[in-house]
């Protein structure tokens, strides 16, 4: 079995929503953010948050994936909120 990190992209958006939605309810203290409020996001900010243009940032979400299927997000990234 071959575990691979990699940069997560626009395609990934609705897993990655699912997964962090449930990350603010489980874990709130953990989040300057709440589950309200990223809830109401449409699903265009969480593919702009996984964007991999040119002038993407190195603290883009990775995701841990085993044999091409994605198993979960990590996230590798500082905020300045």
């Amino acid at each position: 079995m071959t575990a691979v990190i990699q940069r997560l992209t626009p395609g990934h958006a609705s897993s990655y929503r699912v997964l962090m939605l449930e990350a603010y309810r489980l874990h709130p203290d953990a989040f300057t953010s709440d589950v309200g409020e990223r809830e109401a996001l449409p699903i265009q900010w969480w593919e702009k948050r996984l964007y991999s243009g040119t002038d993407a940032t190195d603290d883009a979400p990775r995701g841990h994936f085993l044999k091409n299927r994605d198993l979960t997000p990590i996230l590798l990234s500082t905020s300045r909120r």
